[in-house]
This record gives structure tokens, C-alpha cells and sequence, in this order.
């Protein structure tokens, strides 16, 4: 049957690599491509990674583009990294959920790690917004937001706002909506 034929082919790296190829080629000709830009490009560093959408979900292999609503989920002990076209890259550690959005993520769950260079990157996390142009800094979502800077400085606004420096930690907390 063709249940065969397809797991047949499933070890195989390349026959993933050519049906990426043709998707790839399937929607450049389109001109709905316009209408949903894609605002970033996720890169798998360990696997499994997945990419869940409006469409649904799937894994991803090696690199892909993704749109501002979708959401990377990334399993235990798998790690993705986000190269945002704002300017920065953005590192999810295993077991992180986060949504894609135009000006850099939503941070469901998890841990990450940002690098920022140059464009401004903002990172949601419960009732909070991080803002940072030029910064290297973590991020963990759990029942708190818990931000360490590493480079340079990071804002919050929120429940409260402020500048956290080189250094210095802050935990964030009041994720829960009342």
C-alpha cells in the first residue's frame, strides 16, 4: 500500500530535502505570498522541532520561514534557534513554546536565550513586553518572568516598567490575568 512506499522513503534525507524543494517552489510561484509575509526563519539545532499553524503542524527540518501567528514548539532536550528580521537571534531551549510575532516573540513557555544586534527586538512574556536593540539576555517563563542580562540593557513595560543592565536579574511576576 502507500503507507509503505512513503515510510519506504522516510530514512532517506534527501527525498525530505526534494519534497521541501518542491513545496519551496510550489508556493514561490503563488502571488499569496505577499499577502503573509514571513518575518523570521527558524533553524533547527537539535531535533524534534515543530512549527504549528492555522494549516496545522508539522516538523521541521533543518531551516524554514515562518509567519507572525505560529507558533515553534520545541520538545525536551531539542533546541530551535529564530533568526528575526528585526535584527536578532533568538535560541529556545528544550521544552519552550513560543509564537512568532512581526517584532520578535511571544514566550509561552520555556527558556531563551536573545541576541540582539542593531534592530529592535521585543519579547512578550505574560503581562510583560521586553524591548532591547543591542543585547544579549535570558529569558524563563514559568509561574514568574525571570530576565538576566548579559550584554548591554533590556526594557520591560508591564506591571511597571524599567531598564535592567549588564549583570543584573529581575523577576517579573502577576503573569496570572486576575
Amino acid at each position: 500500500g502507500s503507507m509503505r512506499y512513503a515510510h519506504r522513503f522516510a530514512g532517506r534525507p534527501w527525498f525530505a530535502l526534494l519534497l521541501s524543494a518542491l513545496a519551496l517552489g510550489l508556493s514561490g510561484c503563488g502571488p499569496k505570498l505577499s499577502a503573509v509575509a514571513s518575518v523570521a526563519s527558524v533553524e533547527v539545532v537539535r531535533t524534534p522541532v515543530e512549527l504549528a499553524g492555522s494549516s496545522g503542524h508539522h516538523p521541521v527540518s533543518g531551516e524554514e520561514r515562518t509567519q507572525a501567528g505560529q507558533k515553534i514548539v520545541v520538545a525536551d532536550k531539542a533546541q530551535a534557534l529564530l533568526h528575526h528580521d528585526v535584527g536578532a537571534r533568538l535560541l529556545i531551549d528544550g521544552g519552550g513554546e513560543v509564537e512568532v510575532t512581526a517584532s520578535g516573540i511571544k514566550l509561552l513557555k520555556g527558556r531563551l536565550w536573545v541576541d540582539a544586534n542593531g534592530g529592535r527586538v521585543e519579547v512578550e512574556s505574560g503581562v510583560h513586553t521586553l524591548l532591547a536593540s543591542s543585547a544579549g539576555f535570558e529569558v524563563t517563563a514559568a509561574d514568574s518572568t525571570r530576565l538576566s542580562v548579559i550584554r548591554g540593557e533590556v526594557a520591560f513595560v508591564g506591571k511597571g516598567r524599567g531598564v535592567v543592565h549588564a549583570g543584573e536579574q529581575l523577576i517579573l511576576s502577576g503573569d496570572a490575568p486576575k
